[in-house]
């Protein structure tokens, strides 16, 4: 289980690294600084939020976000993007942001990092455009799940099927392959 003060930032990243490592495509002439929301259609959708407002419910880390709150022009394109995400039930990456938040000059971020999490929506409310975005949410306990048996669908739609692939960091790989001793193997084989 993660504590919500290990997600606090203790570097400033780059937006647009951050952005790159969470999937998103990025043109390197692009100015970041002034968006919240960020949208890889069919794929990842990245948001800044701050660690501040970050709650710790029991095992869960979660963040509790309204799509109406803003009214400005900039804060109407971040509620598309959430929109866009929610009814493409994109997963969440999140820029963990810390620095003083609303200032008379607005708010200045003096560290930010990517959480290497998933986030996934686990409230919403239509009607009053409140939602909460759950670190982890549903891919937790992936290994445990496999040893019950799936009670599977007697008449499965095909059509329907979703695929999501994890592009791991070459980082972790190259660690993962030395714990390993160079041995790549998998499932079933020697």
């Amino acid at each position: 289980m993660t504590k919500r003060s290990e997600l606090k930032p203790k570097k400033k990243e780059r937006v647009c690294d951050l952005l790159e490592r969470a999937g998103v495509k990025v043109e390197r002439n692009q100015y970041f600084l002034s968006e919240w929301t960020y949208v890889e259609p069919g794929k990842v959708a990245v948001l800044n939020l701050w660690f501040e407002q970050m709650k710790q419910r029991g095992q869960d880390i979660e963040f509790d976000l309204n799509f109406r709150k803003f009214t400005d022009a900039r804060g109407k394109r971040n509620q598309d993007r959430v929109k866009q995400a929610i009814s493409e039930k994109l997963p969440f990456r999140i820029i963990v942001l810390d620095g003083k938040m609303g200032s008379p000059k607005g708010s200045i971020v003096s560290k930010r990092q990517l959480d290497p999490a998933i986030w996934r929506l686990t409230a919403l409310d239509q009607k009053t455009g409140d939602y909460t975005l759950t670190r982890g949410a549903e891919i937790e306990n992936a290994i445990d799940d496999l040893s019950v048996p799936p009670e599977g669908n007697q008449f499965p739609d095909r059509a329907n099927v979703v695929v999501q692939v994890i592009k791991r960091d070459n980082r972790v790989r190259a660690h993962a392959i030395k714990r390993a001793k160079g041995k790549r193997t998998r499932h079933g084989e020697d």
